[in-house]
């Protein structure tokens, strides 16, 4: 059985400033509300941290983790925080507020993107990475395509640094035994639970998204998790152009780089 959390607030709530209008959907850490801060009459992206948890030390120390992290990044790519706080328990986020769909809707809809678009999507993503990696040293550790958002404007913003890691932190906040992350995009070294990943998981990841937007099917699949996490670290993806050979080979050999069993494989920049 599935139990859901009581989340403690919904539609019409003030909390922190901010009254909430509507659900957006649910992340790793907790549930986003489009939200109107009433002082600035503005509409924002609240995430909400489940009261259910709250008492796990743990979960709270990586939802206020996300909070500090976001508060370093500053890049026309990356959804920026401006404010957090806690009320009667409840821990929050203010984000920006994106318009627009995020490329698993976009899937849905249309099963797979044209190739010159798809590459004009993840390369302003891995600008993003980069900038995150290359300045403050964050992964963002759970890269797919329900995290990258395309605005009204046509501007790609990479969202949910939930699960995200600064390697220059001292602390690690990862629990033995558990792996974070989306099976399906996630690199074999994180799959395994491996804590000294770089840049290179992150690439992986968008690598995998790239597979996915390009064909429309996920590069490793499985009736569980364990099947799927198995997968990766013994079967390579199957080549794109054997999906559509409408790719260029060119593109394909990029997914093949980017998607590398092996870190050492891969690019070694973004």
């Amino acid at each position: 059985s599935v139990e859901t959390p009581s989340y403690g607030v919904g539609v019409g709530a003030v909390m922190g400033g901010f009254r909430i209008e509507k659900s957006l959907g649910r992340g790793a850490m907790g549930e986003v509300f489009m939200a109107t801060q009433l002082s600035m009459d503005r509409k924002v992206a609240l995430k909400i941290m489940p009261s259910d948890i709250t008492a796990d030390k743990n979960l709270v120390s990586r939802f206020q983790r996300e909070i500090r992290l976001l508060a370093r990044v500053e890049h026309p790519n990356l959804v920026t925080a401006f404010e957090a706080g806690e009320e009667d328990g409840v821990y929050f986020l203010a984000m920006t507020y994106v318009e627009g769909q995020d490329l698993s809707q976009r899937l849905m809809k249309e099963k797979r993107l044209p190739e010159a678009e798809a590459l004009a999507v993840v390369s302003k993503a891995a600008l993003a990475l980069a900038y995150a990696w290359d300045k403050h040293r964050i992964l963002h550790n759970d890269v797919k395509p329900g995290n990258i958002m395309i605005d009204r404007n046509g501007d790609v913003k990479v969202m949910d640094l939930g699960l995200s890691k600064c390697v220059s932190e001292d602390t690690s906040l990862s629990m033995e035994g558990v792996v974070f992350g989306t099976p399906n995009y996630m690199s074999p070294e994180q799959a395994r639970g491996q804590r000294d990943l770089d840049f290179r998981s992150d690439e992986y990841a968008l690598g995998a998204t790239l597979f996915h937007l390009l064909t429309g099917v996920l590069p490793h699949s499985g009736t569980t998790v364990a099947e799927v996490l198995t997968k990766k670290n013994v079967d390579p993806a199957p080549r794109v152009r054997t999906l559509q050979p409408d790719i260029s080979p060119s593109c394909e050999q990029l997914i093949l780089t980017m998607m590398a069993p092996s870190p050492a494989y891969r690019f070694q920049s973004w």
